[in-house]
């Protein structure tokens, strides 16, 4: 079993120290008992737009100021890691925000609102045309209607409004007609979804019981496919008996983690598995940058939850 040792260590905390985003070093600082929740809410604040919204690259695939219901679920994934209350100003702005944002005609939050012509971004970001944007948003009922539904359902209180049952009639209906695997990223949303405080507990239970499942099925078990991109364990689940981890092949975890420690860069991080494809080579270097952050911060976690770093 492979160990994290104090120098390769060392230069993981320079790197966040040296170049990852403010809100990842709190994050980290965070993680290590040096820093607070109030820091790493006041950058995350920096993200948040007048509408309630995030955007500004929170999620660094789409360099843009602009709202997105993404951003605003990255943001709540942070909130929600601090255990926020309820009634603090971010959540509740954030919420008004999924309220004004959700499309009731097709019953889900669209993912991205269209961005002016010529936004850096990746290339699964960049629309053809309104036609093209349109095809793409009626593709989340998964991504990321279950998600930001959980974040209601565990922030906005036992009054619920019509449009969170229609949200979650959307959720549940995709999920008894798709029963076959689910796209990663879905599946991702579904895990965050069953773990909601407050959610019906059945339902809980029968959504974990799919994530163990198809995480079992995704994960791939070809040490030449753990390079490129696709589901990681850490994707559904970060520390060991997790549930949504119980139904992996023996030995597979630790195969994976002596993997990623061998994987961590000469400058101390670890890389995003995918690019730009060449768009915006200009603006490319800093999603990377910022990827870096957000990958190294959760990889330390991981490593630190699994016994993985020395002493």
């Amino acid at each position: 079993m492979k160990m994290l040792c104090p120098e390769r260590l060392d230069a993981a905390v320079i790197f966040m120290q040296e170049n990852a985003r403010p809100l990842e070093r709190e994050l980290f600082r965070l993680e290590q008992s040096k820093g607070s929740a109030e820091d790493v809410l006041r950058e995350l604040a920096a993200y948040q737009n007048d509408d309630g919204g995030y955007g500004h690259g929170l999620e660094p695939d789409a360099r843009s100021a602009l709202s997105s219901v993404l951003d605003t679920t990255c943001a709540l994934q942070v909130l929600r890691r601090l255990k926020t209350a309820p009634d603090h100003p971010q959540v509740q702005q954030a919420l008004e925000y999924l309220e004004s944002a959700f499309d009731s005609e097709l019953g889900l939050w669209p993912i991205r609102p269209m961005m002016p012509a010529g936004t850096p971004a990746a290339p699964w970001w960049t629309y053809r045309d309104s036609e093209h944007w349109a095809e793409k948003v009626a593709e989340g009922a998964l991504n990321p209607t279950a998600e930001a539904l959980g974040y209601w359902i565990e922030f906005g209180g036992d009054a619920q409004p019509p449009f969170i049952e229609q949200a979650e009639s959307t959720v549940r209906a995709y999920l008894g007609q798709h029963r076959n695997a689910l796209e990663m990223h879905d599946l991702m949303c579904v895990a965050r979804l069953a773990r909601t405080p407050g959610l019906e507990p059945e339902w809980a239970a029968e959504l974990m019981e799919r994530v163990a499942r198809e995480t079992a099925t995704q994960v791939p078990t070809d040490p030449a496919q753990w390079t490129a991109y696709g589901l990681r364990p850490w994707g559904v689940a970060e520390a060991p008996g997790d549930p949504a981890l119980a139904e992996l092949p023996s030995g597979l975890l630790d195969a994976m983690l002596d993997h990623d420690i061998d994987g961590q860069g000469t400058d101390g991080a670890w890389a995003p598995s995918w690019d730009w494809h060449g768009l915006h080579t200009d603006e490319w270097p800093h999603a990377a940058r910022a990827a870096k952050g957000l990958l190294t911060e959760q990889m330390l976690r991981v490593l630190r939850n699994f016994g993985r770093i020395e002493a």
